[in-house]
């Protein structure tokens, strides 16, 4: 059998596999065209531009939660199948305190509560 007679897709694993390892050992160029003397600066800089999102996020589930507070003092939980409402927030709410929890980035304690 010839080496090139399976199919593409058997040899997509082997194919992602070696550009990995070339790009790992410094082989490959970085995309602003010269090779970076340190690899491991790459992976600072992206973990880092993943903190800030997901501090950005973090502030956002803040300012929901703000809302659905505000939302309650001005009577949505009220009237006729409050109970759906009630429900609605209490759902909400676990979602919100959930996506604070380990947040990258942040200071275990204080930056993962509701109330910031």
């Amino acid at each position: 059998m010839k080496c090139c007679s399976k199919p593409i897709r058997h040899w997509s694993p082997l194919l992602a596999i070696g550009a990995g390892a070339l790009t790992l050992t410094g082989w490959v160029q970085t995309p602003s065209g010269s090779q970076d003397p340190d690899p491991n600066t790459d992976l600072v800089q992206r973990i880092e531009r993943i903190e800030t999102y997901l501090q950005t996020q973090a502030k956002s589930v803040r300012a929901t939660n703000r809302a659905l507070n505000q939302a309650v003092e001005e009577g949505f939980t009220a009237g006729i199948n409050f109970r759906s409402r009630e429900t609605l927030i209490q759902a909400w709410k676990a979602q919100n305190q959930a996506a604070l929890k380990g947040v990258p980035g942040s200071k275990a304690g204080k930056d993962q509560t509701l109330e910031k």
